[in-house]
């Protein structure tokens, strides 16, 4: 019937209800509008006998109206004769990683819209991302650009020289350089980069 049998304390926090107050609704009542279809569609599911259990993101809204995203986990336990007895339902609160992937998504449409050329490159020179204007410049699509190195784009960066270059800025942290680029339809021109050295979760 999709009521709340036992809850916890964190339960009660995560949705602002006390324990009674919240047994007296149900998940579907606290769920926002926009996702019980989603919810109710594997929920029949295990009702009907295809799946056991379930996991998905949904959003409740609690009693002040804040709208709370979450991380569900439910699993069916079942009576004597096979049939769903209740539901245990693992809520998680994932409020702080929707707020950190929305300020990622919010950075990487800056940085894909910055009039200077941007590249991130690995410690073997491989080139890993690319913005909107380096495109533009080189010729290339994102995903050619994707599928070389900085030697293909840099005639001062040979596979040799960059090695010894990937040093030197290890060491410096940030260096200032000029070069010349060469682009798809091998037009090169000149232009001065600004290279800095990051490690991020144990990757250069």
């Amino acid at each position: 019937e999709k009521g709340w049998l036992e809850v916890n304390d964190r339960l009660c926090e995560i949705l602002g209800y006390s324990q009674e107050a919240l047994r007296q609704k149900t998940w579907a009542d606290l769920t926002h509008p926009d996702d019980v279809a989603a919810d109710m569609v594997q929920f029949n599911r295990v009702l009907a006998g295809e799946i056991n259990g379930y996991s998905l993101e949904k959003r409740f809204v609690r009693l002040d109206g804040r709208i709370i995203p979450t991380e569900i986990s439910v699993a069916c336990a079942h009576g004597i004769e096979g049939q769903p007895s209740y539901f245990v339902a693992l809520v998680q609160d994932i409020s702080e990683r929707k707020r950190i992937e929305a300020t990622l998504r919010f950075t990487q449409a800056v940085v894909d819209r910055m009039s200077d050329e941007v590249f991130w490159a690995l410690s073997d020179g491989r080139l890993v991302y690319v913005n909107v204007a380096a495109c533009q410049m080189l010729g290339y699509t994102s995903d050619e650009l994707l599928t070389l190195s900085v030697a293909d784009i840099d005639l001062n960066y040979t596979e040799v020289h960059w090695v010894a270059h990937w040093y030197e800025l290890q060491q410096a942290g940030s260096l200032n350089v000029e070069s010349w680029h060469q682009n798809k339809n091998g037009v090169v021109f000149p232009v001065e980069i600004r290279l800095d050295y990051l490690q991020f979760e144990g990757i250069e």
